[in-house]
């Protein structure tokens, strides 16, 4: 059985650490917590709790705010975060394919991204993992392919193929051209005419001809500026075909003497009057034909006239197709906001490029004459003046200046202005002088309105006070006098007073003048801004976006410092770089009132995309039966009519029927390659009642009805992603110097406003997005106060700044002085999340297992370790050694792996301290277990092999433990074998002292066995069975580690007492025959066997065995000894009460876990300090979201009123409702009608919605299962009423977490607010249901139970010891005394937690579980031999059961002390605190309060002996050696000792009465 046992051990590792992800959560949980459900209940619908990534820079100037360290970020969160795609760079445009010589001029070399894109768009750096593929290949995992995205909705995505525009002759070299033109041949064209031999031989001419006809017709469409028109273009190319290939082809095959050019006018006339004989002939003529032969050739068209125009059809349609293929490939591949936003940029940079300076300056006169409208005053404006002040207003504001809010730059236009300006204020003083009867002097006119208009400024300036004073006009009558001498004071007196009433009407018109400069400087200063900057296309060389143009990826969900600059693009995907520059600029044309006549003339939304997506939706809908129908010339009657079908679609028709009427009624066609027909007259009405009529009514209403609810749809969608597409990015956010567009560097004063800025703005909850985009509080007028820089995601969503920044430095006055750390953090999917599961299997290819999912997540970030790790030790050649460009900063990470290995290397101890304690442990079992004076009664090998029997027990407890399914932690992994071989050497040396004993005595074999077991049997026995009992109760723990724990220490003691008792005990025997034959132990060879000296009672003690029971007991027995000893436990329990009750914390902070020297702690110990924000999730599941809105905002607000909730980052500013809601009404919390709240939602996920997409999660109602929210949206744009919203979830942020009692208190906070609200709502749709979730919630919710599960787990233990003390003895005293002794060691080892810096949490909370079978070892062995004193004297009763347990209780002391004593040499801190701190502490406690305590209670309350106060032992013998042994009794022993007991033996003289030889002290 045994070496079964031990087979089993081999499976330990499929048991301890069932799932990594989770490893630190199972330390503590409660079996009735809501954690487990709530986790699997997140993980079950959201993949679970992201994987973590974070790096934290600090400095050793103390502050982070600096050039050098927003630098070292970039440097150092490149090579993860930044991904090379420097693949896309040689494609430059998709139509300038190489570099450009102008790429190396200046400013294009720095400031066009097709130029600077090796740059920009390189990370050489990059951490790869490296991974075989089934297939034999390999395949690099980055960043990318791990981090938490939005998926690209597939109308984003990047093209397959260019959708080419049909005069674009690469059309025809498209990969998809060929095979599109081979499917439609084979539908279009009969197998008869393809095995034609002339149909064989002319086709490739044909399509030739076909191909050059349509591109030549759509070029003229495009320089006419007119719609596209392939109906029209294929008509073409079927007259092409007929008139130059197929018609001359096929004629002369009938007769090869026909002349070919008289047969190509001949065929040509043919498509005009096929019927016409006479005018077939006349054309063969002028063609150059022969007379003679026009009959012959007219006969030929007759022949060959239905293949002609069969084949002609055929070919037509089928290169139709095949156009229609690749230019509206982005209709196949459903790219279509992708294609729309190229397009139209496009259509937008082309149209502005030759219109760009006109419109500044018709902005500029518009503008003044908008507010010249309405203000009478403008007639006055002195026009020289108004330009000179706009050029001032320019130079202030291309400084930097904010012309509407800033007085310094205002005050320089109305100087400007004030100066250059002659009128009013010469014609006002001129007036009033002359009005007084004076003739004034032009010159002293001209001087005193200078001065006039200095002193004026002057006293602006000064007062601020725009009325000019009368008393000035003394000082403007001297400067008159001094130009006019010969003035009278008088006159010179008119002057100046006329002067100061000629500014003060001045100021007037200059008031009115200046708002009417700042307004029209402003704007054309935005409008020049928002016209493409000629730099980015290299005026006009380049596409704002190049063909094929969409998102592959959005980037990886993270923050950092840098995301208030515009550094922050650093990892920004190209092809969104790409948009960045662009975005703008077209989203703004389209919506800013001042572009809207330029934007309607332009009219880029129709002709670049609407028209195309249109006509792309017909033709793929009827090119196959009716090419040529949809044409110009029916445009018109299909725009009606599919305004029509989409007014009866809004009212619940199909709106096919209403749609094709109103096609009619329009003057629709029916058109085909030889007949048109007017579908409202007689003949149309005739051809619609014919079956082919019906097939076409049928048809044409299905197309129209479809186009007009996709158009419907598409253009709706469009405005809304081009709203969103507008607010991605980082462009307009301040540049602090290391962005390729950068003009110059901040100075690290210059970074600390932006900061300082960025966290003013981030605690104003009036300032949105909105508000941060427009740089300005109020983002309608921007007249509001100027907001310099926000804290924003990628996707310009507010988020708080204290993510990613530490505890600010402040002033004196409050403000932000520093920062003493920054953090950057990114969130990875974790391995089960269904977006990376389906992403890891497209790119492995292969159907991947759990296992294989998270060990790619494991093995890259063993990678990105291993880089990281260089930096933080500054190694040379990173940029952080000394004398390199980082050598002030210090870097500091971790990844999601460093807390599980943390945890995971702090649960193994040390292979050479096990190896040292162990060696100690056997040394001093060894030494104390030998007698170097007898060797024939040294037993030191004996004792080895008890703790080789108690090591052998322990093992085999653990394969045990693993049969039966205990699963095992770090925790019971790591005590349970250390404690297992203590308490099994304990009752090893208990056994052994008992054994050495009644060998002494003497006897046969038997009789000392016998001897040794009646006296140490029933002690083992007894502590054994109160650990196994305190155990079996305390298994019952609501906690995991401590059921676990509790349930393994119960097999491991039940193994330690069967191998002593089955294995032990019989070697013991062995060593008794071994005493007998009197043989001589190899260990004390040395030793002699002599006689029995005379003082054998002396020789015959051991040393400690005369301590305790000479000195020690009697002592400890003295009334004062007793009485100090009582004093001193009550003020112990006074100081410890006190301090188990307010002293004591909770919690485990991980820098305690993490070794001192490792970068985890490093990093922790940074991040506990500075980092006091968490996101958490709401998550909220119900079947009917549309009915709940005003709950679940209600619900959203009452979580945000939480003190744990900071203002910063309200729910609502990334809340996937009010983000609807606000798209839908323009009011966040403006509530839908229920019946509008699906197509809302629909509309929404195809704009901002897509960025929120990931926290909505819908079911298919028919089959309850799981689908892709933008399933909704049908391709018509119609809803699919079977697709609804089934989970959501929610972010939100919990701030001031500094320690355990603020996680508590948040977690209860956040909870009872949910709980409450879920509550209420379920009152009315019991299928709601939410909880709210995050790290906190999963890691801080066990110390909620804390106090509560350390007194249950610790009395449940109790009540085991006390339940086992009183079965096996049936004495209440002495068992309420065990209990008593037991619980106070329990609570004094957890009041000197705050001492040894330990607080409570699973660690600690173990140890004190395990407190309590060490304090059982040193307290029931001595308790247990006092009931075995016989007596009536207490005192004397307690001398003699420490006499002879006193030793082995030492020695057990001893051994498991020297174990112990070698953790205290761990490089790890949290071994020292937990493994060495607590178990040392508990040794000492337990022993102390066996040894000292326990004796003095025993001495006043213990109780009456077992077999009465009179009681003796019966030492009979039974060997049946002899006739007297056979009745009991030894013939060797005296009578005397015949009544004495087992444990009198040693203290008296009988031993001097046995024949056996002279023996030193058993134990040294």
């Amino acid at each position: 059985m045994y070496s079964y046992i031990y087979t089993r051990l081999y499976t330990l590792h499929k048991h301890i650490y069932p799932t990594r992800s989770h490893l630190f959560f199972l330390l503590d949980i409660q079996s009735n917590s809501r954690v487990p459900g709530e986790l699997d209940y997140f993980s079950d619908r959201w993949g679970g709790l992201l994987r973590q990534q974070a790096v934290i820079h600090t400095s050793t100037a103390g502050d982070t705010v600096s050039y050098l360290s927003l630098k070292s970020f970039i440097h150092s969160m490149s090579p993860l975060l930044k991904e090379d795609e420097t693949e896309l760079c040689p494609l430059y445009d998709g139509v300038v394919t190489s570099r450009p010589p102008e790429c190396d001029e200046a400013p294009y070399n720095t400031s066009t991204i097709y130029c600077t894109c090796d740059t920009i768009a390189a990370s050489p750096h990059q951490i790869k993992l490296e991974l075989d593929l089934d297939n034999g290949g390999k395949i690099n995992i980055t960043e990318k392919h791990l981090c938490s995205t939005q998926p690209v909705p597939a109308e984003f995505k990047p093209a397959t193929h260019v959708s080419y525009h049909f005069d674009d002759v690469r059309l025809i070299s498209s990969p998809l051209y060929a095979p599109a033109l081979a499917t439609a041949r084979a539908v279009q064209i009969s197998g008869s005419l393809e095995a034609d031999p002339v149909f064989t031989a002319e086709v490739a001419a044909a399509i030739t001809a076909c191909e050059t006809a349509i591109s030549a017709n759509e070029a003229t469409f495009t320089a006419l500026q007119l719609r596209s028109d392939l109906a029209n273009s294929t008509l073409e190319c079927y007259n092409a075909i007929v008139e130059t290939v197929f018609g001359p082809a096929f004629s002369l095959d009938e007769d090869g003497t026909l002349l070919p050019a008289g047969l190509e006018s001949m065929w040509a006339q043919a498509l005009i009057t096929p019927d016409d004989t006479a005018a077939l002939e006349l054309a063969y003529q002028n063609g150059g034909g022969a007379a003679g032969d026009a009959p012959d050739a007219a006969a030929t068209y007759t022949a060959t006239a239905d293949t002609v125009f069969s084949a002609a059809r055929g070919i037509s349609t089928s290169v139709a197709a095949a156009f229609i293929a690749v230019r509206y490939n982005f209709i196949t591949e459903n790219t279509l906001m992708s294609y729309g936003f190229g397009e139209i940029g496009q259509c937008v940079a082309e149209y502005e490029k030759p219109r760009r300076t006109q419109f500044l300056a018709n902005v500029l006169n518009e503008t003044l004459a908008d507010v010249a409208a309405t203000d009478n005053r403008s007639a006055f404006w002195d026009i020289p003046a108004l330009y000179a002040a706009i050029d001032v207003g320019r130079e202030k504001v291309e400084e930097g200046a904010n012309l509407a809010s800033d007085l310094l730059p205002q005050f320089a236009v109305l100087r400007a202005y004030f100066q250059a300006a002659v009128e009013p204020i010469n014609s006002t003083a001129y007036d009033y002088v002359i009005g007084e009867g004076f003739t004034p002097d032009d010159n002293g006119m001209d001087v005193t309105r200078v001065a006039t208009v200095d002193a004026f400024l002057r006293n602006l300036q000064i007062t601020q006070d725009p009325d000019f004073p009368d008393s000035f006009a003394t000082e403007l009558a001297a400067a008159y006098k001094d130009e006019v001498p010969a003035a009278s004071d008088a006159e010179a007196d008119a002057v100046g007073l006329g002067f100061v009433m000629g500014a003060n009407q001045h100021m007037n018109i200059t008031g009115s003048a200046i708002l009417a400069i700042i307004q029209a400087v402003i704007v054309e200063f935005q409008s020049n801004r928002l016209f493409f900057d000629p730099v980015q296309t290299m005026n006009g060389t380049f596409r704002p976006l190049p063909e094929g143009w969409g998102i592959d990826r959005f980037p990886c969900a993270r923050t950092s410092p840098l995301d208030i600059f515009r550094e922050g693009d650093f990892d920004y995907p190209y092809n969104l770089k790409l948009l960045d520059r662009v975005a703008a600029s077209i989203y703004l044309f389209d919506v800013v009132p001042f572009f809207a006549d330029l934007a309607a003339d332009a009219n880029c939304h129709a002709t670049a995309f609407y028209n195309p997506m249109q006509d792309g939706t017909y033709l793929q809908f009827l090119s196959e039966l009716y090419p040529f129908v949809y044409t110009r010339v029916n445009y018109g009657a299909f725009e009606l009519a599919q305004n029509a079908s989409l007014e009866a679609q809004n009212t619940g028709s199909d709106g096919k029927a209403e749609g094709f009427a109103a096609f009619v009624a329009n003057g629709g066609l029916f058109i085909n390659s030889t007949t048109t027909i007017v579908l409202a007259d007689a003949e149309g009405i005739a051809f619609l009642a014919t079956s082919a009529g019906s097939l076409f009514n049928e048809t044409m209403s299905d197309a129209i009805a479809f186009a007009a609810a996709t158009m419907s749809a598409v253009t709706d969608a469009f405005a809304f992603s081009s709203g969103a597409m507008f607010a991605f990015g980082y462009t307009g956010r301040p540049e602090f110097g290391e962005h390729i567009l950068a003009t110059e560097p901040l100075s690290d004063f210059e970074i600390l406003l932006k900061y300082r800025a960025a966290i003013s703005a981030g605690d104003n909850i009036n300032v949105g997005t909105a508000e941060c985009i427009a740089h300005n509080t109020d983002s309608a007028t921007l007249q509001g106060d100027n907001i310099d820089a926000c804290f924003l995601s990628w996707s310009s969503l507010k988020l708080p700044h204290q993510l990613a920044w530490g505890a600010p430095e402040l002033s004196s006055s409050g403000s932000v002085d520093g920062i003493p750390a920054q953090r950057s953090a990114a969130n990875n999917f974790n391995s089960e999340h269904p977006t990376f599961v389906s992403r890891i299997n497209d790119l492995l290819d292969k159907n991947t297992t759990a296992e294989e999912r998270l060990q790619v997540h494991l093995d890259f970030e063993t990678v990105a370790i291993d880089y990281y790790n260089t930096l933080w030790l500054k190694e040379v050649g990173t940029g952080f050694a000394e004398g390199e460009e980082f050598e002030t900063e210090n870097l500091l990470f971790t990844f999601a792996r460093s807390v599980e290995d943390v945890i995971s290397d702090a649960a193994v101890l040390e292979t050479h301290l096990l190896i040292g304690g162990a060696i100690c442990l056997f040394v001093y079992v060894f030494v104390v277990m030998s007698n170097f004076k007898n060797a024939v009664y040294s037993h030191s090998w004996l004792a080895l092999s008890g703790v080789l029997v108690i090591a052998a027990s322990t093992g085999s407890s653990l394969g045990l433990s693993a049969y039966f399914g205990v699963r095992f932690t770090p925790i019971s992994s790591n005590v349970v074998p250390f404690i297992g071989l203590g308490v099994g050497v304990d009752d090893v040396l208990v056994i052994l002292t008992a054994h050495a004993q009644a060998a002494r005595v003497g006897g046969g074999v038997y009789a000392i066995a016998r001897r040794m077991l009646a006296i140490a049997g029933p002690s083992i026995t007894f502590t054994s069975l109160i650990n196994v009992v305190a155990f079996a109760v305390g298994s019952a723990a609501p906690i995991a580690v401590v059921r676990l724990f509790c349930q393994q220490m119960v097999i491991n003691i039940l193994c330690n007492y069967l191998f002593m008792m089955m294995v032990f005990v019989p070697l013991t025997a062995a060593d008794a025959a071994r005493v007998t034959a009197e043989k001589k132990e190899t260990v004390a060879c040395c030793a002699n066997v002599g006689e029995s000296p005379d003082d054998g009672s002396a020789e015959h003690e051991t040393a400690f065995a005369r301590f305790f029971s000479h000195k020690y007991g009697p002592f400890l027995m003295q009334k004062k000894v007793k009485i100090g000893v009582l004093a001193l436990t009550g003020v112990a329990i006074i100081l410890m009460i006190w301090s188990a009750g307010f002293e004591v914390d909770r919690g485990l902070p991980l820098s305690r876990v993490a070794p001192s020297t490792s970068y985890t702690f490093e990093f922790t110990e940074v991040l506990e300090t500075q980092f006091l924000m968490f996101s958490g999730d709401l998550i909220l599941t119900s079947d009917d979201f549309a009915g709940n809105q005003q709950a679940i905002l209600d619900l959203t607000q009452d979580l945000q009123d939480s003190i744990w909730l900071p203002d910063s980052g309200k729910i609502a500013n990334l809340y996937w409702l009010n983000s609807l809601l606000l798209d839908a009404t323009g009011n966040a919390t403006q509530v839908l009608p229920e019946s509008e709240f699906y197509e809302a939602f629909a509309a929404w996920l195809q704009g901002v919605g897509t960025l929120l997409s990931p926290d909505v999660l819908c079911k298919r109602l028919s089959t309850n299962s799981t689908v892709d929210c933008f399933d909704i949206v049908l391709f018509d744009g119609s809803i699919d009423p079977d697709v609804r919203i089934a989970s959501t979830r929610g972010t939100f942020f919990m701030q001031n977490l500094a320690d355990t009692e603020a996680f508590l208190a948040a977690i209860e906070d956040t909870r009872a607010r949910t709980d409450a609200s879920v509550a209420a709502i379920q009152d009315s749709d019991p299928t709601f249901y939410g909880f709210v979730f995050s790290y906190p919630h999963l890691f801080w919710e066990q110390y909620l139970h804390s106090y509560r599960d350390l007194a249950l787990i610790v009395g449940l233990c109790i009540v085991g010891v006390f339940i086992a003390t009183f079965l096996f003895q049936f004495n209440l005293g002495t068992s309420l005394l065990l209990c008593f002794i037991i619980l106070l060691v329990d609570v004094e080892v957890y009041a000197l937690l705050p001492a040894m810096g330990i607080s409570l949490n699973a660690f600690s909370l173990t140890n004190l579980c395990l407190a309590i079978g060490m304090a059982v070892e040193f307290t029931a062995h001595l308790a247990h031999r006092f009931l075995e004193e016989p007596g009536a004297d207490r005192e004397q009763r307690v001398i003699n059961a420490l006499g002879f347990m006193g030793v082995p209780l030492f020695h057990g002391f001893m051994s498991s002390a020297l174990a112990v004593v070698f953790l205290a040499g761990s490089k790890l801190g949290f071994i020292r605190d937990f493994y060495f701190g607590m178990f040392f502490t508990t040794l000492v406690i337990a022993f102390l309060n066996g040894t000292v305590l326990l004796p003095v209670l025993l001495s006043y309350v213990g109780a009456a002996p077992l077999g009465g106060d009179d009681a003796e032992a019966d030492d009979e013998d039974e060997d049946p050696q002899t006739s007297e042994e056979a009745k009991g009794k030894d013939p060797r022993l005296g009578d005397t000792a015949q009544k004495l007991s087992a444990s009198d033996i040693e203290l008296t003289d009988i031993e001097q009465e046995s024949p056996k030889p002279a023996a030193g002290p058993t134990i040294v």
